[in-house]
């Protein structure tokens, strides 16, 4: 993990500038973010890390919930809630302007003391932007700019990227491997952003890996986008427009 105090990184070519304002605890970010440090200026999307609370994150009025994440609204603002993987437990809340702008993103300091207390974890070495909630508060502000986050690995053959899209244990890694042997230069081993940029579509690395931890800010055009599923032989197959549609949307991250 990285600490941070400030940092500005670039994904499909939207800025997203993260700012803490704790004073006692250290904050970090996965550790491929300082991959995608950029120096360009504009911001497109801010996250303030504040000041944590105890036990108060008001209530909202769900719309979704899954065992990671929940997504609510309070007013006109949208909430992103995390939860620990194993005990469930509250462990972070983002609140989104109403533009999907800015984020201000707290911590559950009781949470933090009671993993400390019951398992010897320090509070630091929880206080950190985990999955999936970086994800969920990219998403809106890549909408907006016309793209999508995929389940999907991708290759550069000939200056255009070849994406594959697949569900978790259809063959992402395997696949890259494979592709990685012919000497093909990989984007991503598990998540892709696909942009609209002037008319035509755009691939592009993200810094959120799969098994491979196979990470790239590289971009190139989209030369082909494939649906895996495991077979007996390698082929290409097509099917019906509306049916590559909805297997597209089932791979994409929060659709």
């Amino acid at each position: 993990m990285t600490l941070i105090e400030r940092l500005r990184i670039s994904i499909a070519d939207i800025r997203i500038e993260f700012e803490s304002k704790l004073e006692s605890f250290p904050f970090r970010l996965p550790d491929h973010y300082p991959e995608f440090e950029t120096g360009e200026p504009g911001c497109d999307l801010r996250i303030f890390i504040n000041a944590l609370r105890d036990s108060d994150f008001g209530s909202k009025h769900c719309l979704y919930k899954c065992p990671t994440f929940a997504v609510g609204r309070a007013g006109n603002r949208t909430i992103i809630e995390g939860y620990h993987p194993v005990y469930s437990r509250l462990v972070s809340r983002a609140e989104a302007d109403e533009h999907f702008l800015e984020y201000d993103l707290r911590f559950n300091e009781g949470f933090l003391h009671w993993i400390s207390e019951h398992h010897g974890i320090s509070r630091d070495g929880v206080l950190a932007l985990s999955y999936p909630m970086d994800q969920v508060m990219f998403l809106p502000v890549l909408a907006r700019h016309d793209a999508f986050l995929i389940h999907a690995c991708a290759a550069v053959l000939d200056g255009k990227a070849l994406v594959f899209a697949g569900h978790s244990g259809d063959g992402k890694t395997t696949l890259s491997r494979i592709l990685a042997g012919e000497g093909l230069e990989l984007l991503s081993d598990e998540r892709i952003a696909i942009r609209k940029v002037n008319g035509s579509f755009m691939a592009y690395g993200t810094p959120w890996p799969g098994e491979g931890d196979v990470v790239s800010p590289g971009a190139y055009p989209l030369g082909g986008l494939f649906l895996l599923k495991k077979a007996s032989e390698h082929r290409i197959q097509q099917g019906k427009s509306s049916t590559r549609v909805a297997e597209l949307l089932s791979r994409c991250i929060v659709p």
